[in-house]
């Protein structure tokens, strides 16, 4: 399965910021970039209705599990973005986002994160990103996790007309390291 977002690459600005407030820190990440595009390769691609259909029911499992649906009635398949860093924009938005951290010195972080931009050549469908992370450093120990969830807008037919629908999709990570010794001396 694809992640549900890939590797971020893309050209714009950003800033950032680390402000002191008592003894933790506020980390403001903000930026504007080209953003997302339509992934135009997988619409010239010839792929044969068997895997249509098993694409179909990964990205929607309450439809392919559910016995009373009908096999005749529309399910919805993610549609496919690229996160390519180009110079270029197949449309006039761009996509923004940013990260508001604070760490708790010197052993916690805390942050949260954004990003939306549109797709499509007009405009019209956006795809969008928050998430949650955590950052836990000890002498022996460290823990990382994150929550994200994405919201993708696409195109579905609904009584015979195109409206927008958002597709979601949600996902999370914990790690965790366990130092047993430390057997190194760092001398400056």
């Amino acid at each position: 399965m694809d992640p549900m977002l890939p590797i971020l690459s893309d050209i714009g600005i950003a800033a950032q910021q680390v402000y002191q407030v008592g003894s933790a820190k506020v980390f403001l990440d903000v930026f504007m970039t080209n953003g997302p595009s339509s992934e135009t390769s997988h619409d010239e691609e010839e792929v044969d209705d068997d895997h249509n259909i098993a694409l179909a029911r990964l990205s929607s499992p309450a439809n392919s599990l559910d016995p009373d649906t009908d096999g005749d009635e529309h399910t919805e398949t993610f549609p496919e973005v690229e996160f390519e860093a180009t110079s270029s924009d197949n449309n006039s938005n761009k996509a923004f986002g940013g990260r508001l951290a604070v760490a708790l010195l010197p052993s916690i972080e805390i942050g949260t994160s954004y990003y939306q931009g549109a797709y499509d050549e007009n405009s019209q469908l956006d795809i969008k990103a928050n998430g949650v992370d955590i950052n836990f450093i000890s002498t022996h120990l460290m823990v990382r996790g994150e929550y994200i969830r994405t919201k993708t807008e696409a195109f579905i037919e609904q009584d015979h007309e195109e409206v927008v629908n958002s597709l979601s999709r949600n996902g999370l990570f914990l790690q965790g390291t366990f130092f047993i010794g430390h057997h190194y001396q760092w001398d400056w």
